[in-house]
């Protein structure tokens, strides 16, 4: 049993020489492997920040970007209204001017018509008198079998158009228009 003893037994000096081994190679790792590999996250961790604040302000300038854009856009579509609603008002008044100024002109050649239409009616009526002058005149002289002075004849005239003057403004108010 004593051999048995001895190989349970505990060597105080190979724990310590074993926990002394382990902290010497603990500190080995330490220093040679654990602060590179930590500089090393460390960095790609700095990197990474890096990227992920410049994907940041990527989105940022987009959505600025966005908004600027979608308020340019407004204004284009609110000016755009705005030039197309002139240019109905100003076609629109066109049309009124130009309508204005087909009445004016209708006004103006139906006024002329009339004018024109009154001139004529003048005229025929002054025809008219004419003919019936010379009618008159013609008929006198063959009525009449004494001459007339011409102050008589002036008279005979006169009355006779007064007469015509008297039945109608159109001049001979019995005429027909028809020949004998």
């Amino acid at each position: 049993m004593l051999q048995t003893l001895e190989v349970i037994s505990v060597n105080l000096w190979q724990i310590v020489i074993s926990l002394l081994n382990l902290l010497v190679l603990y500190l080995i790792l330490k220093h040679f492997l654990y602060k590179p590999i930590r500089k090393a996250l460390e960095k790609r961790q700095q990197t990474l920040d890096e990227q992920y604040g410049k994907a940041e302000e990527a989105r940022q300038s987009a959505e600025k970007y966005e908004a600027d854009w979608s308020g340019r856009m407004q204004t284009a579509e609110a000016e755009a209204d705005k030039i197309i609603a002139a240019s109905e008002s100003r076609a629109q008044e066109r049309d009124r001017a130009m309508l204005k100024d087909a009445e004016k002109r209708a006004g103006e050649i139906i006024r002329q018509a009339e004018a024109e239409a009154d001139l004529e009616k003048k005229k025929a009526a002054q025809d008219i008198r004419q003919n019936i002058i010379d009618l008159s005149a013609m008929l006198a002289e063959h009525v009449l079998p004494e001459q007339l002075d011409e102050e008589q004849h002036e008279a005979l005239i006169d009355s006779v158009i007064h007469e015509l003057d008297r039945t109608g403004s159109d001049g001979y108010a019995g005429y027909k228009g028809g020949s004998r």
